[in-house]
């Protein structure tokens, strides 16, 4: 069953500074999120409900992008430091993992970035597109429009659990804008 995002099962979690940003619920029932660039990013929309890590599935339509999108799981305590996640943008589909860099060493646009591209492919397709994933118990996979794009991706992290959050997110990882947004329509799960 397809259903928008709400106010009752999804939380918009600001882990990065400036705390300013939130989703932005539309009447039509879209949502428009926003990300800073990559020296600031870590906000980003959280189901208020845990899913199975070990056979859980997500898809969610992407209507417009300005930089990228990305969708996953989420791990975490508050930070924004323990996340799988697919993310599209910049010519490239990637299944990212944080790389444990501390956050003070990436305030700057020549210092590193604080994820790893556990698995990437070239990514031409213009929105409106569906954007999903399936996890099982140690993979990860990708697929757009019912295509699998990234096939089982092993992620064999330590802080990897039985249950996380789904996570949803605008991305703004060329720095072309100081700050760059998503718009997306109604999602589906399957098993929670």
């Amino acid at each position: 069953m397809e259903e928008y995002f709400n106010h009752v099962e999804w939380n918009f979690i600001n882990m990065n500074s400036p705390a300013d940003l939130f989703c932005h619920y539309r009447e039509d029932g879209t949502i428009y999120l926003e990300e800073y660039d990559r020296c600031r990013n870590g906000h980003l929309l959280l189901s208020s409900f845990f899913v199975d890590t070990a056979s859980c599935g997500f898809e969610t339509e992407i209507l417009e992008i300005q930089d990228g999108a990305g969708i996953g799981l989420y791990f975490g305590d508050g930070c924004f430091d323990r996340y799988i996640l697919a993310v599209v943008g910049n010519g490239r589909l990637e299944v990212r993992i944080p790389n444990g860099v501390p956050l003070g060493d990436t305030f700057r646009y020549d210092g590193p970035r604080r994820w790893y591209s556990a698995a990437s492919v070239p990514f031409t397709r213009e929105p409106p597109f569906r954007l999903g994933f399936q996890a099982a118990e140690k993979g990860f996979s990708v697929v757009c429009d019912g295509e699998v794009l990234i096939g089982s991706t092993e992620i064999a992290v330590p802080w990897r659990k039985p249950y996380a959050r789904l996570a949803v997110m605008a991305v703004n990882d060329s720095d072309a804008s100081p700050k760059s947004g998503a718009v997306l329509g109604k999602y589906r799960m399957s098993k929670r």
